[in-house]
């Protein structure tokens, strides 16, 4: 009965995280990706949390990889000490979209912004992401609630070729810089040295992977 259907253009992935943004209603949203899957009780586990904590702005959940043994992140679940250490925790984790859960109010400046930086893949979303991550609420590591299925970089080139020219390496190294670039001055050099370092590491193993 809560639920509210938004139907619009054929746009990419990109524009597409930013209309939902815009036309949302609620105070927090969470992009959720159509192949990973919930646990049980997820949801009402994240707006409990949400319900102590109203000043949390932006808050990652943990996954299980798709052996459903190992964690993304070993980390327990609570508050990230400050904005650049979510960076340097998350590192290329960050970029999933299904971990994502922001303050509609603290990522909404960020909208015109994000529709600027479209790559067609889900990398506008790091805008508001960032965004929020540079103003002054708090940021919370939520422990283990979804399974992932990774999207290999060939699967990523494919997406994004259908849209336009980006290659995979385009749209996880040169743009994902390019992103993070915009808001340098939230964060400090080491932490921002530190996820495009383990970002464009993770992108050479991909890439090696799947030329193997």
């Amino acid at each position: 009965p809560n639920a509210r259907y938004v139907r619009g253009k054929k746009v990419g992935l990109d524009l597409a995280t930013m209309d939902i943004l815009e036309n949302a209603t609620g105070k927090w949203m969470w992009y959720f990706s159509d192949d990973d899957e919930l646990k049980p009780k997820a949801i009402s586990s994240v707006l409990e949390v949400l319900k102590r904590h109203p000043d949390i702005d932006f808050m990652w959940v943990n996954f299980f990889c798709k052996n459903g043994e190992n964690i993304a992140v070993n980390r327990e679940e609570g508050f990230f000490k400050d904005r650049d250490n979510v960076l340097e925790t998350l590192g290329i984790n960050i970029s999933l979209m299904s971990t994502l859960i922001l303050k509609r109010e603290a990522g909404l400046p960020y909208v015109s912004l994000g529709r600027k930086h479209s790559v067609g893949f889900a990398f506008a979303i790091h805008i508001p992401i960032f965004g929020a991550l540079t103003g002054r609420g708090r940021f919370y590591l939520m422990r283990p609630l979804f399974s992932n299925n990774l999207t290999s970089i060939t699967e990523i080139k494919e997406i994004v070729e259908k849209q336009g020219s980006n290659s995979g390496f385009d749209t996880y190294g040169v743009n994902f810089h390019d992103t993070i670039t915009l808001f340098k001055k939230g964060f400090s050099r080491r932490a921002i040295r530190t996820i495009q370092a383990v970002n464009f590491a993770a992108l050479w193993r991909g890439i090696a992977a799947d030329a193997a």
